[in-house]
């Protein structure tokens, strides 16, 4: 009877040491659970994150490339400005040439009306003589 006792109390030893271990695996296995939610979180997170940087990097090289396409237009306009001003100044080079011709050729008008009006008076003194 003792020794039947002793082998109750061995079990129930054993049962115990067996429940303390179940249970603190049972409660290793929750931390872990709770570990491998707070990481999935984490990384539901992050992924959430990457996509958001991902589309403002998109974002980003879409509006480069539109203010690329705005900076070639306005470096055309620029070339169409410094084309149109360097005519401009060809225009006014020959403008100003052309009012230097003027004056010469009045000049010539003046000098002959002096010389036909000389040319006269003296045809004049020869007709009076």
């Amino acid at each position: 009877e003792a020794s039947l006792a002793e082998a109750a109390s061995a079990h129930k030893a054993t049962a115990d040491a067996r429940q303390q271990e179940l249970t603190a695996l049972q409660s290793t296995a929750r931390k872990l659970e709770e570990q491998l939610e707070q990481k999935q979180a984490a990384l539901h997170s992050a992924q959430d994150q990457a996509a958001a940087q991902d589309q403002a990097l998109h974002q980003a090289r879409a509006d480069l490339a539109a203010q690329r396409a705005v900076q070639t237009q306005l470096e055309a306009r620029l070339q169409e400005l410094a084309a149109a001003e360097s005519r401009g100044r060809e225009a006014e080079a020959r403008a100003q040439a052309l009012q230097q011709d003027l004056a010469a050729a009045q000049r010539r008008v003046t000098v002959l009306t002096e010389s036909e009006t000389q040319l006269r008076s003296k045809q004049e003194e020869q007709q009076q003589q």
